[in-house]
């Protein structure tokens, strides 16, 4: 028995919100963990009920294991209930995903409510976080407890991962629309195809809205040669600076169904499409024209050769499983040294 991971069930119109949580769901099942499904209820009234009964018949006579929890929830008192009565059964250890860490990304200079975010993920057993770049800011601002770097998100696709598409093709831009102000202010000729809700009234002539899909839709709509990573506005703001520390689902959709990426090189996330070959790093947007102007067709094949060896590494969950190995393992060191702190 691997152990148990909650399975978080959501009726969003936004099934981008749940995709990354119900495929880490699918590849944990792959090798053991067992699924403890729980309901999100809008009306608070339901989720106290949950809370009281259905939760801890759920729970009922977990001993001897580990639970997975993917965060945040949504429901800051579920999860914090939930983690309570969890942590008072026996020899039963606590791991967390993190999906987001909401105070870096909104309000990481509101030292409460950092402090309030450090305090609840401490009280895991463990964390699974985005990157090393993640880690370190939780470790600056307090986590004590161990933590293990995903590296970037597995992503179940069972599409064509290596479409034949060529530089001259362009990039396309997926994701909701309406934070994405960069592509009203885009001053570039390489062509741009958009795919997802809100789009605006009107773009440049360069880009072309395709309309809107589901995740798993969404790849078979692709009519473009590289996949752009992107947040924000042209200059500095939250959503841009946050992406020097998370790890962006639209890279894992790209790169699982075959398309290099091109990403900010501050970015947390360019330091693997560098160490992987799997695409190009930038300073700004202006620089897209005259980097696409100088790939090759050869340098494309290259970079596609290299993406497909990532994108089925994706497509079986690979990092997530990978990253599992090593919580047991940080948690079985940490097991020991508490030992030895104790006895000695």
């Amino acid at each position: 028995m691997k152990g148990y991971i909650l399975d978080f069930q959501m009726k969003s119109e936004n099934s981008a919100l749940v995709k990354p949580k119900k495929d880490i769901v699918h590849f944990l099942e792959e090798v053991g963990y067992k699924t403890i499904d729980y309901d999100f209820y809008p009306q608070k009234y339901k989720r106290f009920l949950f809370l009281a009964i259905s939760w801890q018949k759920k729970i009922k006579g977990l001993r001897d294991t580990m639970i997975v929890f993917q965060y945040p929830m949504y429901s800051r008192i579920c999860e914090k209930v939930m983690l309570k009565s969890v942590k008072k059964k026996e020899n039963v250890k606590t791991v967390v995903i993190v999906h987001d860490v909401d105070s870096l990304r909104f309000g990481k200079h509101n030292k409460k409510k950092v402090s309030a975010e450090i305090k609840y993920l401490n009280e895991f057993d463990c964390l699974v976080v985005h990157n090393n770049n993640m880690k370190k800011w939780l470790e600056d601002n307090g986590i004590r407890v161990p933590m293990v770097s995903l590296g970037i998100f597995d992503y179940e696709n069972s599409n064509n991962q290596n479409p034949n598409y060529s530089v001259e093709d362009g990039l396309v831009f997926a994701g909701n629309l309406w934070k994405s102000a960069f592509l009203k202010q885009i001053n570039i000729k390489t062509k741009i195809q958009l795919l997802g809700p809100n789009p605006l009234s009107h773009y440049p002539q360069n880009i072309r809205y395709d309309g809107q899909y589901s995740p798993e839709e969404v790849p078979m709509h692709f009519k473009a040669a590289f996949g752009l990573v992107w947040d924000g506005d042209l200059n500095d703001n939250n959503l841009a600076e946050y992406t020097m520390y998370n790890n962006p689902h639209k890279a894992s959709l790209y790169l699982s169904s075959g398309l290099p990426v091109i990403v900010w090189k501050d970015a947390a996330l360019s330091d693997f499409v560098v160490s992987n070959k799997v695409g190009f790093v930038i300073s700004k947007l202006d620089d897209i024209d005259s980097m696409m102007n100088q790939i090759t067709q050869q340098d494309y094949h290259e970079l596609k050769k290299n993406v497909k060896r990532i994108s089925l590494q994706m497509r079986s969950g690979y990092y997530i499983k990978t990253a599992m190995e090593n919580v047991r393992r940080a948690l079985k060191k940490n097991s020991v040294l508490t030992r030895v702190l104790i006895t000695g």
